[in-house]
């Protein structure tokens, strides 16, 4: 069901490493964000605190045409998104990731995947492979992928400080509506 998943499954059964960087063809960043998030994904924990289970970066709108669609999806990532973003990651009440640029481990994905369907908390997998292809039912994969690491794993989530450059080219007012509407629908389905 969900594209990006399908785009995925294959490199990700072909991985040799447990460390994946998932990110959208549509996004740059610097030459140091898979460093640096490798990092923040394997510092060892402080005393009292959960391991990083997950690294994301706060998407940043880069390269829009003069359209008022492109202008006002920037003005919205770059204003709204990234407050509401910012704030519901410094206060850690809950996961809130935008799966443009994540770095998880794929045993953790494997895990998480294993403990959901033996009664985790929340959401319900699809039937039949574990790890990523088990949350190929939702189209917020990303939500549903962090949401598991937090809840089921007790893992942390940490951002790096690079954002993920999302390259907005040119779009209609009616199309970034349209996209609005779109994203609001599937997460009142996936969060409410």
């Amino acid at each position: 069901m969900n594209p990006k998943i399908n785009n995925l499954i294959r490199p990700y059964r072909l991985a040799k490493h447990d460390v994946l960087w998932v990110v959208d063809s549509n996004v740059l960043s610097s030459t140091a964000t898979l460093a640096n998030s490798v990092t923040l994904l394997t510092a060892p924990p402080r005393p009292g605190q959960a391991a990083v289970g997950l690294v994301h970066h706060l998407p940043f709108a880069i390269y829009p045409d003069d359209s008022l669609g492109s202008r006002v999806e920037q003005a919205f990532l770059c204003a709204t998104h990234a407050k509401m973003y910012l704030a519901i990651n410094w206060v850690t009440i809950g996961s809130c990731v935008t799966g443009k640029s994540c770095l998880y481990r794929r045993s953790d994905l494997e895990r998480a995947a294993d403990k959901k369907r033996k009664g985790g908390k929340g959401l319900v997998l699809a039937d039949g492979e574990g790890g990523l292809a088990a949350f190929g039912k939702y189209l917020g994969e990303d939500n549903m992928i962090g949401e598991a690491i937090w809840e089921d794993l007790g893992m942390r989530h940490a951002m790096g400080g690079e954002v993920a450059g999302n390259a907005v080219g040119s779009m209609s007012f009616q199309t970034f509506f349209r996209r609005r509407v779109r994203w609001i629908r599937v997460r009142k389905y996936m969060v409410v």
